[in-house]
């Protein structure tokens, strides 16, 4: 690398006063220097367009998904980054989309616009006829009052994920969040024949989604309805029965493998330790993922380039990861942490891009006080890239979970968002055009000189809490409940 960075290694130190790491001199001037490649030199844009236009859409067990999986090596061995592999994540059963077709029935007949949910089970050959039923909530006493014995359950997502989505506070919203999980399974133990869910979105926009986890095929026929749709079925269920027709010819496969790609650069004192940067390589099929999460992808591997080409390894080992099937329940990362369970005592941080490729604005710590604090003399060189701000709320929707429940600290790149739910995120308009590539480039600079903070730290800026530790943060947040019925539970180990 040039831009003088070799002249601000010689200087560079960061020292620890406890915890916290303190911003030098020379830790802003190679900050300057990496952020300088990184717009200068960086290929985080062009990276996304392959990605996205060429590869497209990265379905998880997909052709297109085993074709960026090499696409990916590739690019990790062309930075000169030998040290690549492949980590198998096991979903237990692969998916194709085919055809859907939805009509109203009666004096009237319509098409509808309509799209499988992933995973989802075909409907019964020659379609399905039945009755719509609408649904107002997910509680089991409303699935009881909507009569949906022998239906097509209507659902509004909100009623699903509450009014803000991806937001969980609170013991109530972790509540709604499992109901949300189990609401095939509890539909189909009703006699409901299938359910269709519809969004805020305007427009008959379709987004596509998986509520279930590993690979595991949902209880009934799911799908997603146009909004101006649904809304006329309600209208017209007001007057009496509704019927439609509906046909989702999904293939539901055998037990697939799919593979994470895992590189890493060896740290020069402390290689056993290690600061791990990821996102997702997988995305829905609708649009090519460009938001969701291509633009984290290329995040990741721009960041890797840029670390690989200084003259001198950071003093911990550097890891990289571009994780398998996290749209079908965070199954890359969960299983990740699984088989290195042991090595958790051994990671300083984990850091996540899987936001979009808005403006930054800072950093999510998930619970974590003390990764705000180390990261607070930080904030004037984070403000030059980006945004300094921090939040702490705690999720369980993108792959800091599993490192956060194995007690390592973790930061989520945050970024402006105001339309990413409505507009694009798992929907068709999830394409590259939606990009500005001096965001993007933000973004990577904002992994790539934190991650570079968090290797070069004379003593580790924050520990590995303890499971009692980790418990304490979930019952403060509502969560405690939620993980402990749940298989998270697992992922912490000695």
């Amino acid at each position: 690398m040039k831009l003088g960075f070799a002249a601000a290694l010689a200087a560079f130190s960061i020292v620890a006063q406890g915890q916290e790491l303190v911003m030098t001199p020379a830790l802003t001037a190679s900050a300057r220097a990496l952020t300088g490649d990184i717009y200068a030199n960086g290929q985080s844009y062009q990276l996304l367009a392959e990605l996205t236009d060429d590869l497209g859409p990265r379905l998880s067990g997909s052709a297109n998904y085993e074709r960026s999986v090499r696409w990916a090596v590739d690019k990790f061995h062309a930075m000169g980054i030998r040290d690549v592999r492949l980590q198998p994540v096991e979903l237990r059963h692969g998916w194709q989309r085919g055809s859907a077709l939805a009509v109203l029935l009666g004096e009237s007949p319509r098409v509808l616009h309509v799209a499988a949910y992933g995973w989802s089970p075909p409907t019964p050959k020659g379609g399905l006829r039945a009755r719509v039923a609408p649904l107002t909530d997910t509680t089991d006493a409303a699935i009881a009052a909507a009569n949906v014995g022998g239906a097509i359950v209507l659902v509004d997502r909100q009623a699903i994920t509450g009014p803000a989505a991806f937001h969980l506070e609170g013991a109530e919203a972790f509540a709604r969040e499992r109901r949300s999980e189990t609401l095939d399974r509890r539909l189909r133990d009703a006699g409901a024949r299938a359910l269709l869910v519809y969004s805020t979105t305007l427009n008959q926009v379709l987004r596509t989604s998986d509520p279930g986890e590993h690979g595991e095929a949902l209880a009934v026929p799911y799908g997603t309805l146009g909004r101006e749709d649904a809304l006329l079925l309600l209208r017209q269920s007001t007057k009496g029965a509704v019927e439609i027709e509906l046909h989702l010819d999904t293939i539901i496969g055998g037990a697939i493998t799919v593979n994470s790609v895992i590189a890493e650069i060896p740290g020069r004192e402390r290689a056993d330790e290690v600061v791990m940067i990821g996102a997702h390589l997988d995305s829905w099929d609708l649009g090519t993922g460009a938001q969701d999460n291509g633009s984290g992808a290329a995040e990741v591997l721009d960041a890797a380039r840029a670390l690989a080409a200084l003259p001198v390894a950071p003093r911990r080992t550097l890891r990289f990861a571009l994780w398998a099937s996290e749209e079908q329940g965070l199954n890359g990362s969960n299983a990740y942490v699984r088989a290195h369970g042991a090595e958790m005592k051994q990671f300083v941080a984990y850091l996540n891009s899987d936001t979009g490729s808005g403006r930054p604005l800072g950093w999510n710590v998930v619970g974590r006080e003390d990764v705000a604090g180390a990261l607070r003399r930080l904030g004037p060189m984070f403000a030059r890239i980006g945004g300094s701000a921090t939040t702490k709320e705690i999720e369980f929707d993108t792959d800091t979970c599993a490192f956060f429940i194995a007690g390592v600290p973790v930061l989520d790149l945050n970024v402006v968002d105001d339309d990413y739910d409505s507009v694009v995120h798992h929907k068709p308009g999830d394409t590259f055009d939606k990009v500005d590539a001096h965001n993007l480039a933000a973004g990577t600079a904002m992994l790539t000189v934190a991650a570079y903070a968090f290797a070069e730290a004379e003593q580790r800026p924050a520990k590995r809490l303890s499971w009692s530790e980790v418990q304490a943060l979930l019952r403060d947040d509502g969560a405690l409940d939620y993980v402990l019925t749940s298989e998270l539970k697992d992922l912490w180990h000695e």
